[in-house]
């Protein structure tokens, strides 16, 4: 019974068996995530934001941890909270503002999906640790890459981040 419930989370409530790009949705998943979060207090802060994100991922490890287990198998499709958590990591820099929103969530949406389908070093390397580790810190390292690929595009001076 408990098994099958950390099953249930780990696919984000069911998310995770939509029969396309489970992925997505469970990224999708992450924005209210993120919007929640932004609720707590001190999440003015960054070193506040990054706790409270820190904390969500030691969550999920073991979750998708027994994930796997419970079907033999690493990383299975359907495991997608991983995604859903690596959101916060994303936009570590932003708080859910009005206006800045019409691009920053479509722009950290696609960043993060490219991140975590390429998965550029040393992602790719990071996924093959055991024991869910793999599981949710590669989709975090993604998150990571894409909250700086937010940040130099509002460096660089786009408009709306």
């Amino acid at each position: 019974m408990m098994t099958r419930l950390t099953c249930w989370i780990a696919a984000c409530f069911g998310l995770g068996y939509l029969p396309k790009a489970p992925g997505t949705w469970g990224t999708l998943l992450g924005y209210p995530i993120w919007l929640g979060l932004s609720l707590l207090p001190y999440q003015d802060l960054l070193p506040a934001r990054l706790l409270t994100a820190g904390l969500l991922a030691l969550i999920a490890v073991p979750i998708c941890w027994i994930a796997e287990r419970a079907v033999a198998e690493i990383d299975p499709g359907w495991v997608v909270l991983d995604e859903a958590i690596a959101i916060p990591f994303c936009l570590l820099l932003y708080r859910p503002t009005g206006g800045s929103l019409l691009l920053l969530l479509p722009l950290s949406f696609a960043l993060f999906r490219l991140f975590d389908i390429l998965k550029p070093p040393p992602i790719f390397q990071i996924q093959r640790l055991p024991g869910g580790w793999g599981v949710v810190l590669d989709d975090v390292l993604a998150g990571f890459y894409t909250a700086f690929a937010l940040w130099l595009l509002k460096w660089i001076g786009v408009p709306g981040l």
